[in-house]
């Protein structure tokens, strides 16, 4: 079973040591969303952590949320699958929103498995790596 802790910092390095988000978001960046709801998902067996989200308030209402998963674990997506689902039905906020890469067909069906509805299909030359971005919400 998995188990759910605060989400510090440190934990994206026990993901990826050589993540791509380094290049757009700053190590003060990555401390700062230590203060906003966030968590990380820690593996029983071994104790690594294999997934990192939380959500950061646009308004008092809605928030952006993220996540990172590692790589090599694929047999624990239905444990972080569950961790996120928990977390998105307590966070407190009517709307949630992600950002989903435009070519990214995994990330498009596991956000529709979250209950996020797609609400504008391409946002051109979004993200910091230039690339079009999808926007889903989810509303409780």
């Amino acid at each position: 079973m998995p188990s759910t802790i605060p989400f510090k910092a440190e934990h994206l390095d026990q993901l990826d040591p050589e993540t791509q988000l380094r290049a757009f978001v700053s190590p003060d960046d990555f401390r700062a969303l230590e203060k906003f709801p966030s968590w990380s998902v820690v593996d029983e067996v071994d104790g690594a952590v294999i997934a990192c989200g939380g959500a950061f308030p646009r308004w008092p209402h809605v928030a952006q949320a993220w996540s990172y998963l590692g790589t090599g674990r694929p047999h624990r997506f239905l444990w972080i699958h569950r961790c996120v689902l928990q977390f998105l039905n307590a966070c407190g906020f009517a709307r949630v929103e992600i950002l989903v890469r435009t070519d990214f067909a995994a990330g498009h069906r596991w956000a529709r498995m979250l209950g996020f509805e797609l609400e504008a299909p391409r946002l051109r030359l979004y993200g910091p790596d230039r690339l079009d971005y999808s926007l889903y919400a989810r509303i409780q």
